[in-house]
């Protein structure tokens, strides 16, 4: 499995360098045009920059929104008295449910950066060059921003979490789509098996970088078949 992901990700690095290529100075609004055009600064990523970029989104796009997702099957079972407030009112309540169940189970759990200049950070001096940690799972239990942080909420309001990076250009790409790809798969799950539930512990990811699953024991009854 391992070298099959080599294979796959050396092919898509691959096919971004040849449409890079293809479309470098081109009209085009896609985002591999962008990505090898200059901008109005003249910068501009080369071919084999844009073709490891893809990798990012690629994965960042699958693994997150993936392990929200069964984060969130795990959070309604244990806490079923979230679900049914859910139930009760799913389009008035799913887009706060699903901020909510990133700042819970926050899928990323930490980011590293580099320091670009001499500053200080509440009170501590930080150099050019020095490299700090952002332990976002921390950040989303911060109890000087949330009140009862450990708490499973969906009615949280504000819900000012970091799930998804903070302001700026480090923000994520894929925000609409991973918020729209939970709702719509919470939908069809929640009504389609209304009674679905986890029936044991995860087996979770061994990582420091993400908060993965990589199993989720889970039971429902089988739909009636259609008449």
């Amino acid at each position: 499995m391992r070298w099959g992901r080599i294979i796959s990700g050396s092919e898509l690095i691959r096919l971004v360098r040849r449409l890079g290529k293809e479309r470098r100075g081109g009209s085009g609004d896609d985002l591999v045009t962008r990505l090898v055009t200059p901008n109005a600064d003249g910068e501009a990523l080369t071919f084999q920059e844009a073709g490891s970029f893809f990798i990012l989104p690629v994965a960042a796009g699958n693994e997150t929104t993936r392990n929200a997702i069964a984060h969130a099957l795990r959070l309604f079972t244990e806490f079923p008295e979230q679900r049914r407030l859910l139930m009760a009112d799913f389009e008035g309540r799913i887009a706060g449910a699903v901020e909510e169940v990133v700042r819970h189970s926050t899928p990323v759990i930490h980011f590293r950066r580099n320091v670009t200049r001499d500053c200080e950070l509440n009170g501590a001096p930080l150099k050019k060059g020095d490299m700090v940690v952002l332990l976002c799972s921390s950040a989303n239990r911060d109890e000087a921003v949330f009140t009862d942080p450990d708490a499973f909420d969906i009615t949280r309001s504000p819900d000012p979490h970091v799930g998804f990076g903070g302001p700026g250009p480090h923000y994520c790409l894929g925000v609409h789509l991973a918020r729209r790809e939970v709702t719509v798969m919470l939908r069809k799950l929640f009504t389609r098996l209304p009674d679905i539930r986890a029936t044991g512990d995860p087996d979770r990811l061994a990582s420091s970088f993400s908060n993965g699953i990589k199993r989720l024991p889970f039971d429902f009854t089988p739909p009636a078949p259609d008449a």
